[in-house]
């Protein structure tokens, strides 16, 4: 029969079945009311990609006059979402209407051999008669999840997702499946599901798409290069002409691998470095002349004004804190990218002061000070000793620095770096991140010594606490230090937990 004449079919017995059922609404604020079913336009009929039809129909919120789709069944047989069917009063037509669709007997051709159509049998499967409402969607890795949909005790028109198993063959969060009572059917689906094979494969990029992925990963490498931020300052400000401007998630996700394996060369090529490289002594003699009063920045921004900016910036802080910095010496990207060419770096130097004329002899004299700091560690700086030059660095070398000079971040939100990454800021105590169904798989990826607290925030208060327990159980296995761990929502909720 041609698509066309089935849609029919299903219309007519759909409008049969349905003719004068009653629907229990809601309007999201505790007020019900009972609406009545009588066809189009509360009766909707369509098509799938797997050539099976279903039929939703359309309720309404008294309140806000929004439509909410509530699909009953399909020509598979199955009723699509029994929870809410029965919550809303039309259980008995929706496996009225399944028994009805189900003799038609659809048999789309290769309908059931995509992945897709196996995964929903299989759950359909395995969740027949357990009375709850369960989706299948694609994960950002190409794998499939079978998620539980539920409904929020505050109105029939919230209602959330949890993963109960994937395609990886796990249940990411066994807690939650147990509070469910679900947890046998969720292990027994994790087998089924781990059985289908599925080796996520990514697709060509196209010529646009190519031209930004090789962009954005030749932007990080330079960063990497730079050795001016750290990784996480590397991946959220950035420089560059096609890292800052890609929008494609799938893209970000292709060039964030890439970065991944750039950044462990990068570690497995330091280990070949002499014990004490010229950043070093550099390094030593900033900390030298910071202990002086003076700020010292290595990658000052892009330019020479915009490092001063950031110097005035660090001397604002600096003083709320009760310091005194009076001088200050860096040198900015543009310098780093010279001496990479071989050339040697200029250093900035100066007097801090908000007056608008700046004092040349106190501009001398941090000046001086910073010439005997890195005279100190083995340099030879040359200056003409005026004021209105700046120093020229001697001997020139190669511009090479240490990761763990720049990673020494303390308090991490997490996006956008990888997990895999984590371990290597060892200095690291804290992390935020937003939470959502692959929230276990995320912490699964993380590995850390040092870290000693960690906070998801959550959509809701309903999936905040559903989460918790998972996400202890399973942050205590990536973050031997962990001493608490807190979930929150968009609003006032917020819970702590404190693992032993």
């Amino acid at each position: 029969m041609s698509d066309e004449t089935l849609e029919a079919r299903v219309r007519a017995i759909a409008g049969e079945v349905l003719a004068g059922a009653r629907a229990i609404n809601e309007d999201g604020a505790g007020n019900w009311s009972v609406s009545e079913l009588h066809g189009a336009p509360d009766l909707s009929v369509s098509q799938g990609e797997d050539g099976h039809v279903s039929v939703s129909v359309e309720l309404v919120d008294e309140d806000t006059g929004q439509l909410m789709p509530l699909l009953l069944a399909t020509t598979r047989g199955d009723v699509s979402r029994p929870g809410r069917a029965a919550k809303h009063g039309l259980l008995a037509q929706a496996e009225a209407l399944a028994r009805r669709l189900g003799a038609l007997d659809v048999r789309p051709e290769g309908g059931e051999s995509s992945q897709e159509a196996r995964v929903e049998a299989i759950a359909r499967e395995v969740l027949r008669g357990t009375g709850v409402d369960v989706a299948v969607r694609q994960d950002d890795e190409g794998h499939w999840k079978v998620e539980v949909e539920r409904l929020l005790d505050q109105g029939l028109w919230d209602f959330h997702y949890q993963v109960l198993a994937t395609t990886r063959g796990d249940v990411p969060m066994p807690m939650l499946a147990a509070r469910l009572g679900l947890s046998a059917q969720a292990e027994a689906l994790a087998r089924r599901l781990a059985a289908l094979d599925v080796r996520p494969e990514e697709a060509p990029l196209l010529d646009d798409a190519a031209e930004a992925f090789h962009g954005a990963v030749e932007d990080l490498r330079q960063e990497l290069t730079l050795a001016a931020h750290s990784l996480p300052e590397i991946l959220s400000i950035g420089g560059g002409l096609h890292w800052p401007y890609l929008e494609d998630d799938s893209v970000i996700r292709r060039v964030l691998k890439v970065f991944v394996q750039d950044v462990r060369q990068r570690l497995a090529d330091e280990k070949d470095w002499p014990e004490v490289i010229e950043a070093d002594r550099l390094e030593a003699a900033f900390e030298d002349l910071r202990g002086a009063g003076i700020i010292a920045v290595m990658g000052a921004t892009d330019t020479l004004s915009g490092g001063w900016d950031m110097m005035q910036e660090l001397a604002h802080e600096q003083r709320e804190r009760g310091l005194s910095p009076w001088g200050a010496v860096f040198f900015h990207h543009q310098d780093i990218e010279s001496a990479l060419e071989g050339h040697p770096l200029h250093l900035a130097f100066g007097e801090l002061t908000d007056a608008e004329y700046r004092d040349e002899e106190k501009d001398v004299v941090v000046a001086r000070a910073v010439m005997d700091a890195l005279r100190k560690h083995g340099f030879e700086p040359e200056w003409t000793g005026s004021a209105n030059t700046r120093i020229e660095l001697r001997p020139a070398f190669p511009w090479r620095r240490r990761r763990s000079r720049v990673d020494t971040t303390e308090h991490l939100h997490f996006e956008p770096l990888p997990g895999e990454l984590l371990e290597l800021l060892p200095r690291l105590r804290t992390v935020a991140l937003t939470g959502d169904g692959m929230t276990p798989y995320v912490l699964s990826g993380m590995r850390s010594s040092s870290v000693e607290e960690l906070t998801v925030r959550y959509a809701s208060e309903e999936e905040a606490r559903d989460a918790l327990p998972d996400l202890v159980a399973r942050a205590k296995s990536r973050f031997p230090r962990l001493q608490k761990v807190t979930v929150r929502d968009s609003r006032e909720y917020e819970e702590t937990v404190y693992p032993s």
